[in-house]
């Protein structure tokens, strides 16, 4: 009996210390300067701010746990500069539960590519 109740409590101990939420390592190869980049959930947004050219970052956004997510999902990316702003949609998230750690993504001058 003491087994059971030593593996539940490890078992909640450590499924509670997993982070909740999505790594995204942003490379900017466009060749200039980006004023910001948004990433969304539609729940929780980061922004990234005065990314150079040939740089790289990583976000992390959160899923958080006081709102209840309900559905399906995807994510949102906006990049802000002088000359141009885009906006895409990407990757997939189901109940609040991202289906990829992480992302890789590459902003080149007229794409932006994703990789899980």
């Amino acid at each position: 009996m003491r087994k059971i109740v030593f593996v539940s409590f490890f078992l909640i101990f450590f499924s509670s210390c997993v982070k909740n939420g999505v790594t995204f390592e942003v490379k900017n190869q466009s060749g200039i300067q980006i004023d910001s980049v948004h990433i969304t959930n539609g729940y929780s947004s980061v922004v990234e701010s005065n990314i150079g050219n040939g740089k790289s970052y990583s976000i992390f956004l959160p899923f958080d746990k006081g709102i209840k997510i309900r559905g399906d999902g995807s994510y949102q990316i906006r990049i802000y500069n002088k000359t141009s702003n885009r906006e895409m949609n990407f990757g997939y998230f189901s109940n609040g539960i991202p289906l990829a750690e992480e992302y890789e993504i590459l902003i080149e001058k007229d794409t932006i590519l994703f990789h899980e």
